[in-house]
């Protein structure tokens, strides 16, 4: 199980260091003009000091930089002396790379460079570098170089480049260090989902005490540990798969994102709606934002009650029900900058919603085919939020190998919580209200049999013009 590490990146494509462009420059704020002129190699004098610094950048850096406020990097720092001897001195080496980064992050502000990868042995940094902070780093004698922190590969799955994430990836964003919390049926040992997990839990007590199948140890409750959310039903293992599988074929919208498997649901599929509160209060208790041991961002329930659909905005949690708790509880994570995903449910009503996607705080996501057709099984209403690719999707199942190809809005609503995780390594500050405004606003829209439009998820960094489809059976 990968440990648990804040904004983390996995770097790649160093080779490409080579190709970048020599220049010099001082610490003015970088704007799309500047960054023009400052990809030749020049001498600036500022307050008459004349400043020479070689500095190779990476073209792509400029170019990602013209089009948006910031871009993932790998920033190449003065090799230390330790580097250089016969005998490599551990200890030495640890000391001087730290003195080093500590020269260079004390010279960025929060605006500036959002560290995601600080090494122990090697002379460098990585995260999230913004126009202001190109400025500063230019003339910092201790930066040799700033390259794109790219990610390599492909997916070939229609549902990805259908939403645009695929256009992520090409930049290099890819959800790394951004945890997403799934409440289901938890998570099954797999190749393409073992190094997502970060932590694993189980709240069934509730469950257990109404007849069902209690967590893997045999009580209502297992609070950390490996193994603690076993999927013995392969619904919640593919739910994270659609998050974050690796497989470089049938991959994740976001596949360097983490996964916190919270299992609320049993082996049976079934569960109870106060072991599904108490799974939400126990992401906000644990949470880094109140010095818990987990940065948890987001929280996917593919999960919902059959028989009680909610047709109006705010009909499921009135005062003294479980909807006011479930409210509560998700107000409760947006304090701490989670943000919460529903699925709608699968019982084909056109003017309602299962809950707990009803609930007025949660994002709610019902389903579309990979031609864009509304899938007329997705509950709906006026209310729901997003449409995203919920039919025929292939995902982790169980077995060591093991994948399942299958339908309905347990499988869209990942797609829409992978796409926020996108967002969140893209810009790590976006509260949850701004998620819910990035993930909801498209041009791309839907309509079902009866003439209702809905809106379906873009997940492209740049939103591009879509066509209206219609709807499936």
């Amino acid at each position: 199980m990968k440990k648990l590490r804040l904004f983390t990146i996995f770097l790649l494509s160093i080779s490409i260091f080579f190709s970048n462009v020599l220049i010099a420059q001082d610490s003015r704020t970088i704007g799309p003009q500047l960054l023009a002129e400052i990809e030749r190699p020049e001498i600036r004098a500022d307050e008459g000091k004349l400043i020479k610094q070689s500095t190779v950048v990476n073209k792509k850096v400029f170019k990602l930089l013209e089009k948006r406020n910031s871009a993932p990097v790998i920033i190449i720092l003065k090799a230390p002396d330790a580097m250089s001897g016969k005998k490599l001195d551990i200890v030495k080496l640890q000391q001087r790379v730290r003195e080093v980064q500590a020269k260079v992050l004390s010279s960025l502000d929060r605006e500036d460079f959002k560290l995601v990868h600080q090494y122990r042995l090697i002379n460098g940094i990585a995260g999230t570098l913004t126009r202001s902070g190109l400025g500063k780093l230019l003339a910092d004698p201790n930066v040799t170089g700033i390259d794109l922190d790219a990610k390599g590969g492909k997916f070939l799955d229609e549902s990805v480049p259908q939403i645009g994430a695929e256009q992520w990836h090409s930049m290099g964003v890819t959800g790394a260090g951004v945890v997403v919390a799934v409440l289901d049926t938890g998570i099954a040992p797999h190749p393409n989902l073992d190094d997502s997990v970060v932590e694993e839990s189980c709240f069934l007590q509730s469950n257990a005490q109404e007849g069902g199948i209690p967590c893997p140890n045999g009580t209502g409750q297992q609070f950390f540990g490996v193994g603690a959310s076993l999927d013995g039903d392969d619904h919640g293992s593919r739910v994270s798969g659609i998050i974050t599988s690796n497989h470089p074929e049938i991959g994740g919208v976001a596949p360097d994102a983490e996964i916190y498997s919270i299992k609320v649901l049993d082996d049976a599929g079934t569960g109870q709606i106060s072991d599904w509160i108490a799974g939400l209060e126990w992401v906000v208790m644990t949470s880094a934002a109140v010095d818990g041991p987990i940065y948890t961002r987001i929280v996917n329930m593919s999960l919902g009650v059959y028989d009680n659909p909610f047709v109006g905005n705010g009909d499921c949690e009135p005062v003294g029900t479980a909807g006011e708790l479930m409210f509560n509880a998700v107000e409760l994570l947006k304090n701490v900058d989670v943000t919460t995903f529903a699925a709608s449910g699968n019982d084909g009503f056109s003017n309602a919603l299962s809950f707990p996607a009803c609930v007025s705080n949660i994002i709610s996501v019902g389903s579309v085919t990979k031609q864009d057709a509304v899938v007329l099984s997705s509950n709906r209403n006026a209310n729901l939020d997003i449409m995203a690719p919920g039919n025929a999707i292939t995902s982790t199942g169980l077995g060591a190998s093991g994948f399942i190809t299958g339908g309905g809005t347990s499988f869209a609503s990942p797609h829409v919580a992978g796409c926020a995780a996108l967002l969140l390594e893209d810009d790590p500050w976006l509260t949850p209200e701004e998620v819910k405004a990035k993930v909801t606003n498209t041009n791309v829209f839907v309509t079902d049999n009866i003439g209702n439009a809905y809106p379906r998820l873009n997940c492209s960094p740049s939103p591009l013009i879509g066509t209206i489809g219609g709807a499936s059976n």
